[in-house]
């Protein structure tokens, strides 16, 4: 498994992070059945092959897949490297309302003692004493950086976190953060089909020494190749919005998939370790972070991180994405 330096934060990490928002369950995913213990074979199999990274968020079934994750993590935490995020609570109505679902009502807070409470609750959750990578799930206005920066600072002076990272972002708000302190990663929606989030920010994080770490690169689904043109997510799932799922683009799609499968003939793969391999091969400074569920999923997906695409066949992909815009 090839490995990086995430950020400046001295932690070694591969370059897959295993992502475990569907593990959460619920509406959000309607086609998951949460079985913890499963999912705990997958994490336990994963880090035997030197997957060891782990992401997750406490609203990821507001709290389940904490919980999942913690199950894992329990007497072998020193060999996991464990992200979670913070700034989404439900635990009263302070901050901006960002979503109902399954019956609860979701916040975005950014006051140090609501941060604290989300720390707090998710070392409980995940059984352990501190968190490698300490992320903001989703960020508040730009005035008030210095003084949520100086909170996750706090925390990583007590101990609890080791490193700092931010999701769901822009460059401009990346720079903010960077006058304050230091941001070892960001995480965005990065793929084949979805390249503008990287056009200003991949080039400020390779100056910054900042890890870009991509999620949604495989569109939920739809660059995976096992999709058909009539397929339709079920309400208040999170298929239902995306733009490549959506009738008018989803044949579009599926289409370049179809011009793409000589490739996976060449190099023997699925059409998902194609897929990665093209969001690998575009910067050193990249992070892949992919959901995972079931063991074969994951034994696919370890062997497209040794995947190394011949340069004109990437420019290639590149193109056919083009085509289709």
């Amino acid at each position: 498994m090839k490995s990086m330096q995430i950020g400046k934060s001295g932690i070694a990490a591969p370059r897959l992070a295993l992502g475990a928002f569907a593990m959460g369950g619920g509406t959000a995913w309607s086609d998951t059945v949460v079985d913890a213990d499963a999912f705990v074979e997958v994490f336990l199999k994963a880090a035997e092959r030197g997957a060891n990274y782990i992401d997750t968020a406490p609203v990821y079934g507001t709290g389940v897949s904490e919980e999942i994750v913690g199950r894992a993590l329990k007497g072998r935490r020193d060999r996991f490297i464990l992200a979670t995020k913070c700034s989404l609570q439900w635990r009263d109505e302070r901050g901006v309302l960002e979503y109902e679902r399954d019956g609860r009502r979701v916040h975005r807070c950014f006051e140090p003692d609501s941060l604290r409470q989300d720390l707090e609750d998710s070392l409980r959750r995940l059984g352990t004493d501190y968190i490698d990578f300490y992320i903001t799930h989703r960020q508040p206005a730009i005035e008030a950086i210095p003084a949520v920066m100086d909170t996750l600072l706090t925390f990583k002076k007590e101990g609890k976190i080791r490193g700092i990272g931010i999701s769901n972002a822009t460059p401009e708000i990346l720079e903010a953060y960077l006058r304050c302190g230091p941001v070892d990663l960001v995480q965005e929606h990065f793929s084949l089909l979805t390249r503008e989030h990287a056009a200003r920010y991949l080039p400020l994080c390779e100056r910054e020494g900042v890890t870009f770490q991509t999620f949604r690169s495989l569109e939920e689904g739809v660059l995976s190749g096992k999709l058909t043109a009539d397929y339709r997510a079920p309400a208040g799932d999170v298929r239902t919005g995306p733009k490549w799922f959506q009738p008018e683009h989803l044949p579009r799609a599926l289409g370049m998939l179809d011009r793409l499968r000589p490739l996976c003939d060449k190099y023997h793969c699925s059409m998902a370790a194609l897929i990665f391999a093209w969001t690998l091969a575009q910067s050193e400074s990249l992070n892949l972070l992919v959901g995972i569920r079931r063991l074969e999923t994951l034994y696919d997906t370890i062997a497209a991180v040794d995947l190394t695409l011949e340069p004109e066949d990437v420019a290639w992909m590149t193109a056919a994405s083009d085509a289709i815009q």
